[in-house]
């Protein structure tokens, strides 16, 4: 910690002294590094995520729920969807550029509510894979008595 003199206001004004932590980067290499990240990864991949879970949901409503695995996949794809919707908002709301307008802390904020809504989705996501992956183990440990429609009953 380093100890810098910085005005602070008491009942005299005068100048106190308060203890501050050096950075270990500058804002603006920090803004560089944020801005790099969110423009050349995560605002891609958060589109083609939207648009391949989009056609995901096409095909496994096409193929319908004759199957439970269909259902589950079908699930895991709008999961997913929501996560890739939610992170590619926000991330667009979430920006250096917006920093210094007048809206940016009503936008930062937004942003910070949307990111507590991914982690609920990204939740349900892992619950459905998880369950994708238990229904899977069933299928390997119990080969001839799993009907393929009626999800996990199995024959007497």
């Amino acid at each position: 910690m380093v100890t810098l003199d910085h005005p602070g206001m008491d009942d005299h004004n005068t100048t106190s002294r308060q203890l501050f932590t050096t950075p270990l980067v500058s804002l603006k290499l920090m803004d560089t590094f944020f801005i790099a990240n969110n423009f050349i990864f995560t605002l891609p991949f958060s589109l083609l995520g939207v648009s391949t879970n989009i056609a995901n949901i096409i095909v496994y409503y096409r193929m319908g729920f004759s199957e439970s695995s269909n259902a589950n996949f079908l699930v895991l794809s709008a999961f997913d969807l929501l996560v890739s919707i939610f992170s590619f908002t926000g991330r667009l709301l979430y920006n250096p550029f917006l920093r210094d307008i007048s809206t940016g802390p009503i936008t930062m904020y937004i942003s910070h509510c949307l990111s507590h809504a991914m982690t609920v989705f990204m939740g349900g996501s892992s619950m459905m894979t998880a369950l994708i992956a238990v229904e899977r183990c069933v299928c390997v440990v119990f080969p001839l008595k799993v009907r393929p429609g009626d999800g996990y009953e199995v024959d007497p």
